[in-house]
């Protein structure tokens, strides 16, 4: 007898303990006797994540086949607060945001969903779910409040987003006739906190919100299971932890948290894969220890352990959204794909196309059909893909020469720099821009950040790229000597792009230049204009604009600084210049005598020039001119276009290309970097595309190659450059 079906009958003889999530409804819920009861039957939770906002909704019911096909009868998911609330009081649920569309899926094939409702999640995400706009300072405490905690100011925010989103999720409970077994309150908390006041206060509201008849859960790793969750019958406590765990040991933490007869061992995130940084080997990992310790799970405390694969699909990081990590000043950001080395691929497919190893999918489907004893359906056909071949990007546009289209006017007006949320933008490239004087340059510069630039910079002067900064390495870049003087002023720009805010969800990331005192040969700069532009749109209208670019950005400068340029010789009349010192405001620093801001004085000159593996641009070959924007087509024929009514998948080639950001069809697909790869070629879902002419904008900022030119190919490709 399969070990299931034995455990089922021994389960069913269970009839006496206290339970939790009773309903008055026919459709029930609840935990009895370490084992989870759904309309009165046991149930083994055997069950995958998949992040709907990571697959394009065309495919939802695709995947969630391909779940039942793996073997699985639940799905979790994650709920990005960012996501659905991208600025306060505005929210999104169209496209891949339609929560309660993917929710009907899963209803209509008949899956349970386990849903993770945050607010902060994690999930190599943009700053974990959080909203960016908490650092604004438009919000009621915008960078200062306390995020994850009882401040006063966070929990009214997180409070007014929850009385949004759990009415609207409310009529798919399970008790409700719908899909939601459970509800998940915050994630990980352990990490960063042991308030139990704040998840109680996060548990009250849900609990006013669906109810007492709700089986409400925590997630954390054994370990960090007492920090993170409450005590007791208050809710239920879960674990995670990964295939080298000892399942036995984890679970015995998970029971201690929890009351007698009240912890069916539930391993909430089971990891499948790993996640994957730019600069480092696609993750690849073991799929026998993945199937030994699956078994282990499945037949632990008489065959009722149960299971959720993080990942079962992972999907993609489209736009902004991909988070970062990274210790100890080190920034490592996620990169586009998630396909996690899961089971299901990014794009649907099994046998870890695009990596390499054993198929995962069918060793996991094995093992869960041999447990279950359960007949299982076939994997369906994969979605057809296509190779279109070449694109040859035509059309260019300098990034600068368009700033008047991307940031009309004289930009605003800041006496010293500051991050990018302060002006209010959530993500995308930011331009700080002042004033040095004739002969600021003679014999060089060293520009002092004061800390890293978050995320990664290019410094200009006079409109030609001169230097390079990224956030892992040295803050402090070396300025040529500047003998020859066109004009009487010299203009400094630095152009920043942000990447993924940090997943973790334990302290702020900011973005821009987050200190602000920027130095000169050691003294402070004063009189900004700020340009910010957050790219939330496909900048297609760059190569349809009437203004001779150049011309305009020309006056757009002469505009911008004259006014600063008068202010900036007013205070340095009143300051004192230190021999080799340009136009700059305030007053020298301690150090500078020696060419060094404050918090260098006392190194050793050599960090001016030092470096901490810094990849992030090429030693040669990027524009000059700063970013530059590529547009070019390709079209899709009707004989492409497939019985499912869209055109095949395809992957765009990004080789010979530097860094920067793709868009097909207005849709931005996310960050390309195969300077590190190992993400080699984009995922473009067929459903973006038409039959017709399709367009293919890039934004490139470190490196053109020879022949402007991508190539749309039928696979993915993680294997360089580290292979």
């Amino acid at each position: 007898m399969p070990v299931l079906l034995l455990a089922t009958a021994l389960l069913a003889s269970f009839v006496n303990a206290n339970d939790t999530g009773t309903s008055n409804s026919g459709s029930t819920f609840v935990i009895k006797n370490n084992i989870f009861l759904k309309d009165g039957s046991p149930v083994q939770l055997i069950s995958g994540s998949f992040h709907y906002y990571r697959i394009h909704p065309a495919y939802w019911r695709d995947r969630l086949l391909r779940a039942q096909a793996l073997g699985l009868n639940t799905i979790q998911t994650y709920v990005p607060w960012n996501l659905h609330e991208p600025s306060p009081g505005k929210y999104n649920w169209e496209g891949y945001a339609n929560l309660t569309g993917f929710l009907q899926v899963a209803a209509n094939l008949g899956l349970n969903v386990l849903l993770r409702a945050g607010p902060y999640i994690c999930g190599e995400w943009d700053f974990g779910g959080l909203p960016w706009w908490l650092a604004f300072p438009g919000v009621a405490g915008g960078a200062r409040l306390q995020s994850r905690s009882t401040d006063a100011r966070f929990l009214k925010l997180a409070e007014g987003w929850w009385n949004v989103l759990l009415p609207r999720v409310a009529p798919f409970l399970h008790k409700n006739g719908g899909p939601i077994l459970m509800v998940q309150v915050e994630n990980e908390y352990g990490y960063c906190g042991n308030d139990r006041e704040y998840i109680r206060h996060l548990l009250r509201t849900a609990t006013a919100a669906l109810g007492h008849d709700v089986v409400f859960y925590t997630t954390d790793p054994p370990s960090l299971a007492e920090a993170g969750s409450l005590p007791g019958n208050e809710l239920y406590t879960v674990v995670d932890f990964g295939p080298l765990a000892d399942a036995a040991e984890a679970f015995k933490a998970q029971a201690a948290m929890n009351d007698p007869g009240m912890s069916p061992p539930f391993c909430s995130e089971f990891y499948t894969g790993w996640i994957t940084h730019f600069g480092e080997k696609m993750a690849n990992t073991s799929a026998n220890d993945l199937v030994a310790s699956l078994r282990a799970i499945l037949q632990y405390a008489n065959g009722t352990g149960s299971v959720n694969f993080y990942m079962a699909h992972g999907g993609s990081n489209w736009g902004f959204w991909a988070g970062s990590g990274g210790t100890d000043g080190e920034f490592l950001p996620q990169l586009t794909s998630y396909d996690y080395d899961a089971p299901i691929s990014e794009a649907g497919g099994s046998g870890q196309p695009g990596i390499g190893g054993k198929n995962k999918f069918q060793m996991i489907r094995e093992a869960i059909s041999n447990h279950t004893g359960n007949a299982l359906p076939e994997e369906p056909p994969l979605p057809p893909a296509h190779a279109f071949g070449p694109v040859h990007m035509t059309a260019r546009v300098s990034l600068m020469d368009s700033l008047p289209d991307l940031a009309p006017g004289d930009g605003i007006p800041a006496f010293k720099p500051a991050a990018m949320e302060s002006y209010g933008q959530p993500h995308g490239v930011i331009i700080y821009r002042t004033v040095l004087s004739v002969g600021a340059l003679i014999g060089g510069g060293a520009l002092d950040f004061g800390g890293p630039v978050h995320d990664y910079a290019q410094v200009m002067l006079d409109g030609k790229v001169v230097a390079t900064l990224e956030r892992s390495c040295p803050r402090v870049v070396r300025l040529p000597e500047i003998l020859v003087f066109l004009s009487d002023v010299t203009v400094l720009d630095i152009v920043v792009h942000a990447m993924g805010r940090n997943s973790g969800g334990c302290d702020w990331d900011l973005k821009g230049i987050i200190y602000p005192n920027v130095l000169l040969n050691g003294r402070v700069l004063y009189n900004w204009r700020v340009f910010p532009i957050p790219l939330s749109e496909a900048p297609t209208r760059l190569f349809n604009s009437t203004i001779s670019h150049a011309a305009a950005s020309s006056r757009h400068l002469l505009g911008v600084l004259h006014d600063a340029l008068l202010t900036n010789q007013e205070q340095h009349a009143a300051q004192p210049r230190g021999e080799g010192v340009g136009e700059v405001g305030g007053d020298v620093q301690p150090g500078a005598e020696h060419g060094l801001e404050p918090a260098q004085a006392g190194r050793q000159a050599p960090q001016l020039g030092g470096t901490r593996n810094c990849r992030a641009w090429p030693q040669a070959g990027g524009p000059v001119e700063g970013p530059v924007m590529f547009r070019g087509y390709f079209t899709v024929g009707g004989s492409d276009v497939s019985e499912r009514g869209h055109p095949p998948d395809t992957w765009v080639d990004m080789r010979g290309w530097g860094k920067g950001l793709l868009w097909v069809n207005g849709f931005n697909l996310g960050w390309y970097w195969p300077l590190l790869g190992p993400q080699m070629r984009i995922y473009v879902p067929g459903p973006l595309l038409h039959e017709g002419s399709n367009e293919i904008l890039l934004l490139e900022f470190a490196q053109l190659p020879d022949n402007a030119t991508v190539v749309l190919e039928d696979k993915p490709d993680f294997y360089e450059p580290g292979d």
